[in-house]
């Protein structure tokens, strides 16, 4: 039933899972986002951790059912990826000249 103005309108629901909206470039805006507060992240680390944040939201999304818990789901859901984004940086490999002698030393990082 059509309507003339929003004021008789009480809600609006979007469906974010892709069937109406869809996230343009997540992981490109979220890598752009950290290396403006100087933290510089791989794709795949960042994907990694997005994906993770993503599966955390959709078990708990439920929880957020006013201002107060839906702030607490959105500081967990931001927690997540922290910590995998954290783990990923931590799990890098560092290599160095078998001899032992000081040079360039090489780092691999998702």
């Amino acid at each position: 039933m059509p309507f003339s103005s929003g004021a008789s309108v009480d809600a609006v629901t979007i469906d974010a899972f892709g069937t109406l909206v869809e996230l343009e470039n997540p992981v490109g805006r979220l890598q752009a986002a950290l290396a403006e507060r100087g933290v510089e992240r791989g794709e795949k680390a960042v994907a990694a951790a997005f994906a993770a944040e993503v599966d955390y939201y959709l078990v708990h999304k439920g929880e957020g059912r006013d201002d107060a818990t839906l702030l607490d789901l959105r500081n967990r859901c931001a927690g997540v990826f922290a910590i995998i984004l954290r783990m990923i940086s931590n799990s890098c490999r560092f290599s160095g000249f078998s001899s032992g002698g000081i040079g360039s030393s090489s780092m691999m990082c998702l």
